[in-house]
């Protein structure tokens, strides 16, 4: 393992060891926002279908997530929401390096996990659609910028199944990716 790549898990360690201890500091409170979509994730868990034997007024994802994770509430789901910003984080990582480079990218990740965890409680500590959506969307625009469009289209998906403000990811990849199609004077001449 190289130096560089050694100090990287280091500070992601660092990165998640702080973030787990400040979700833990929330541990016996169960905020407005995530109640509703871990009860969801309950009631689904107990034979019952979303939109049809109980009101849920958001696309499925994140009840669904809820219920994969057996509808817990308490420790599990702080640990939960610091891997989740940890993913994020990650992400973040990821689309930085390839921007700017490796410093830039450590500062952008700090800076992620620092605002994920210190901005407004009720905004940041439930893990709720919008929230949600964020990974998702991170790495749909990292894929549309690389010029992958497909992958792009299948994250976007993803972060319109958590949230219907997904479309709006979609349409910033769009954006994106419309360099990597094809000119129209390309076809012409082929004819």
């Amino acid at each position: 393992m190289t130096v560089e790549r050694r100090n990287c898990a280091l500070f992601f360690a660092a990165l998640f060891a702080v973030t787990l201890a400040l979700r833990m500091c929330h541990a016996r409170i169960l905020w407005a926002d995530e109640d509703y979509h871990l009860a969801a994730g309950i009631q689904t868990l107990h034979g019952k279908l979303l939109y049809r034997d109980l009101w849920y007024d958001k696309p499925p994802l994140a009840a669904w997530v809820y219920a994969a994770m057996g509808g817990l509430a308490g420790w599990p789901l702080r640990l939960f929401d610091a891997l989740y910003v940890l993913a994020v984080s990650a992400a973040t990582w990821r689309f930085a390096r390839d921007l700017w480079g490796r410093r830039e990218a450590m500062l952008a990740a700090g800076l992620m996990a620092f605002f994920l965890n210190f901005d407004l409680p009720s905004a940041v500590i439930p893990i709720v659609p919008d929230f949600f959506m964020l990974l998702p969307h991170i790495v749909a625009v990292h894929c549309a910028w690389k010029g992958k469009p497909l992958a792009a289209g299948l994250w976007c998906g993803a972060a319109f199944l958590f949230h219907t403000k997904g479309v709006f990811v979609l349409a910033a990849c769009a954006l994106l990716a419309w360099r990597t199609l094809p000119r129209s004077e390309e076809h012409t001449s082929e004819l």
